[in-house]
């Protein structure tokens, strides 16, 4: 799990990035479940927390992309920061309703 340096009082060395999936297939769902758990702490069933770093949260990113059917799935990455914008994305590319990115900047 990513949060190791939290529960030891350490400061996080990437971004919290929380991602959410709505996967249609149970096999597919498993796979991209199976490999958020390597890199994440589960909040949710299909919610992610973890702490990434940027080129870490690209590699994933691909990882998880290459596992989902975009005309079926559905991926959302919500990267937070404590200064300036957070970064919101979805795949397949969805419009993101401003007032969200608004609530948490």
């Amino acid at each position: 799990m990513r949060f190791s340096s939290l529960r030891r009082g350490r400061a996080p060395t990437g971004l919290v990035t929380v991602i959410a999936y709505d996967v249609s297939d149970d096999g597919r769902r498993d796979r991209v479940a199976q490999v958020l758990e390597d890199h994440g702490n589960r909040v949710q069933y299909s919610v992610f927390e973890c702490v990434l770093t940027l080129s870490e949260f690209h590699a994933l990113r691909r990882a998880l992309e290459a596992l989902v059917d975009p005309r079926q799935d559905r991926l959302a990455y919500y990267r937070l920061r404590i200064f300036g914008p957070a970064s919101v994305s979805h795949f397949p590319d969805t419009p993101v309703d401003a007032r969200l990115t608004t609530m948490i900047t």
